[in-house]
């Protein structure tokens, strides 16, 4: 086959291929915070209100929240939750799937804080049995920077999972979702004020199947 046409036909049916397979979902992601298990006296107060975007693919979180710790000293999760967008399996078709996991923005850290760490997820889970898909995770684990001072993002971040097959079963209740979690550690003779600012994405991308890529 000419060289030319070898490559259209490659392409025609990565595309064609990738094109069977599509998520849709429901109404709007959900949200809910994470208490502050481990951190008993936290304070959290928006700056910014948490605006929830859905995406063709996904959905995205903003907003802005400061964290106020008590004095003394302390340690435990600064901030965490937990958003879902429930996909529509009477519309979605089967295919290869890719998840990515995108966190950019800052955390200003108060003086007498310890640098700490946190991690945020994207996975497909079904929540009919509560199991996720662990093919479909991807994560970002990241850091910020000890004493007064902010740490801005990225990096990290974007994360993608491997291509994982994903098949609509009918009536199983089946979501892209997305966890955040971040700690801290606090020694100071007033409270401490922690500033999250976090545009926080989690999407999911068709990917042609091994047969039509090859």
């Amino acid at each position: 086959m000419n060289p030319s046409l070898r490559l259209a036909f490659t392409v025609a049916l990565a595309t064609a291929s990738a094109a069977h397979a599509q998520l849709f979902f429901f109404g709007s992601p959900s949200f809910s915070i994470v208490p502050p298990y481990s951190a008993p006296g936290n304070i959290i107060t928006q700056i910014n209100p948490w605006i929830f975007s859905p995406l063709p693919m996904g959905f995205s979180i903003t907003g802005q929240v400061m964290v106020t710790v008590p004095a003394g000293t302390s340690s435990g999760v600064l901030l965490a939750w937990d958003a879902a967008y429930q996909i529509d399996n009477s519309l979605s078709l089967a295919g290869t799937y890719q998840t990515t996991t995108n966190y950019t923005g800052f955390i200003t850290a108060p003086a007498g804080g310890t640098g700490d760490s946190g991690v945020m997820t994207t996975q497909f889970t079904d929540k009919t049995i509560g199991v996720s898909n662990p093919a479909s995770v991807s994560t970002i684990a990241f850091s910020y920077a000890t004493g007064a001072g902010t740490t801005n993002f990225p990096p990290p971040g974007p994360a993608s999972s491997p291509t994982f097959t994903y098949t609509p079963a009918p009536p199983d209740l089946e979501y892209i979702e997305q966890f955040y979690s971040v700690s801290y550690s606090y020694s100071g003779a007033v409270p401490g004020i922690y500033i999250l600012d976090f545009p926080a994405t989690s999407t999911a991308a068709v990917t042609p199947e091994p047969t039509a890529a090859a």
